[in-house]
């Protein structure tokens, strides 16, 4: 399976409505209105687009808005000026700048800077007609609006700012005016057909393919992302496929909103291009805007999936490969209780309880026993699903504790050796199916080895798992 860690973008944006007030009083006789910018927050993007030539995007930092400069032409102007306003904070339930007057009249507003105390810009406005003004519905500038005589009104423009992330680590910070946030998923599948040689034959999307040696190749794919239950694609259909650079290289990453303060409901579904050009729906999981985009792609940050056989190759019965194992503990046992990672429910075969921590296969463990003992489970390896029907039994592993003593030792059967170990020991449930991230880890095994030891410096854990990467020869199981 091939893996892809590199740096992306993503853009993030926060909606000014700005407000135009008056006070409700008698006629003065200077017909100035009262101006001021009501502060909301919005949001946007994946990767960098053109949004236009007004456009200067700032990268997003944790720094709070200070004062606004808007450049505002027309009425009874002379030609466009520049207003600095402050910002009041939590001013009447939002952010609010402070008051300017204006001549009645129809003004154009040109552009929009959002700058912190140093001076430094950290949100702009679109340019209206830019790519993410269009794909968003973002309200961008230029933008004309007409300020009559004791009467409210209210102008809504938005603003943008680039937020890096990674497909290690998906970090999305919160800002103080983000309401809408755009998150990432990318994905990268493999095809493993006996019958390679159809699907490079001339007129297929396959045949410009360079990495493709023989059964296993890079998938081409698209990608819909729909409101759970139904609805539109909500992702741009211009860049939902991997069709244009054959599938190799790197993940087709799609963005989709994460709307603040509610819960944003979806499901994914992949669409494998064959090789007489149609496509057929593989794949479809639900997923929610709110969760750890990890829960889903995995801590590598791609979503990786499989069409056909890619462990054996064609003609054998046995492969020599490497699989995740996780330690079995079952749902009721003599020292506690076990869980599966996941809620969805045709992950779980056996009925277990779930921890909800994520879409990998996988269980844990609690220990309710009190005081010292000494306990064995199974250590299953390619049980996908959670499924030990389709999987290997590889070993097992053995949780010991005799007073301050506490050691969770890992043995392989014969045949199989680690590449890597990782063991989660707490006293509070994991949050993470992350396993380098587990608190022990063992990535260096000379070749060979099939038993290790960790030493766990906390004797009051009563959560764990036990994970590995075990590598040997592993039955054909279609």
């Amino acid at each position: 399976m091939i893996n892809f860690r590199r740096l992306a973008t993503s853009l993030v944006a926060m909606a000014f409505v700005i407000s135009f007030t008056s006070c409700e009083k008698q006629p003065e006789a200077s017909d100035l209105q009262e101006v001021s910018f009501n502060v909301h927050n919005l949001t946007n993007s994946l990767s960098k687009k053109d949004t236009g030539p007004k456009d200067t995007i700032p990268s997003c930092s944790d720094a709070s808005a200070t004062h606004v400069l808007v450049k505002i032409s027309g009425g009874n102007l002379s030609g466009a000026e520049w207003h600095t306003l402050k910002v009041l904070q939590n001013y009447d339930g939002g952010t609010q700048t402070e008051v300017i007057k204006l001549d009645k009249g129809i003004y154009t507003l040109e552009q929009l800077l959002v700058k912190d105390v140093d001076g430094n810009i950290i949100w702009v406005s679109p340019a209206e007609g830019s790519y993410y003004e269009s794909l968003w519905g973002l309200n961008g500038v230029s933008k004309e609006f007409e300020i009559e005589s004791f009467k409210k009104h209210k102008v809504d423009v938005d603003v943008l700012c680039w937020e890096p992330y990674s497909y290690k680590d998906f970090g999305f910070s919160w800002y103080d005016f983000n309401k809408i946030k755009v998150k990432t998923l990318c994905f990268f599948g493999d095809v493993c057909v006996d019958n390679h040689e159809e699907w490079h034959a001339d007129g297929s999307p396959y045949a410009g393919q360079l990495t493709y040696e023989g059964y296993d190749f890079p998938a081409i794919f698209r990608v819909e992302i729909r409101p759970e239950g139904g609805g539109d694609i909500i992702n741009d259909v211009e860049y939902y496929s991997n069709e244009s650079w054959f599938g190799e290289g790197k993940p087709l990453c799609i963005e989709f909103p994460d709307i603040v303060d509610q819960d944003d409901n979806y499901t994914f579904t992949i669409f494998l291009m064959k090789p007489d050009g149609t496509s057929e729906e593989i794949i479809s999981e639900n997923f929610t805007a709110e969760e750890d985009p990890v829960n889903v792609t995995g801590d590598d940050g791609v979503y990786d999936f499989v069409w056909g056989d890619c462990d054996t190759p064609p003609g054998d019965d046995t492969a020599s490969g490497c699989e995740t194992a996780y330690a079995k503990f079952d749902k009721t046992w003599d020292y506690g209780l076990g869980y599966v990672f996941t809620d969805k429910e045709s992950d779980n075969p056996e009925d277990y309880p779930s921890l909800g921590i994520g879409t990998r296969w996988g269980w844990a463990g609690k220990f309710t026993y009190e005081g010292d003992y000494e306990f064995t489970v199974e250590f299953w390896a390619a049980a996908g699903k959670n499924y030990t029907s389709s999987g290997t039994l590889v070993g097992d592993v053995t949780y010991k504790k005799i007073g301050d003593n506490l050691t969770v030792t890992y043995n392989l059967d014969s045949g199989f050796t680690f590449e890597d170990a990782h063991t989660f020991a707490g006293t509070s449930e994991p949050t993470t199916t992350a396993s380098g991230q587990f608190g022990y880890v063992k990535d260096d095994f000379e070749n060979g080895v099939s038993t290790h030891t960790f030493e766990i410096d906390n004797a009051d854990a009563i959560w764990f798992i036990s994970h590995a990467t075990v590598c040997g020869d592993f039955p054909d199981d279609d």
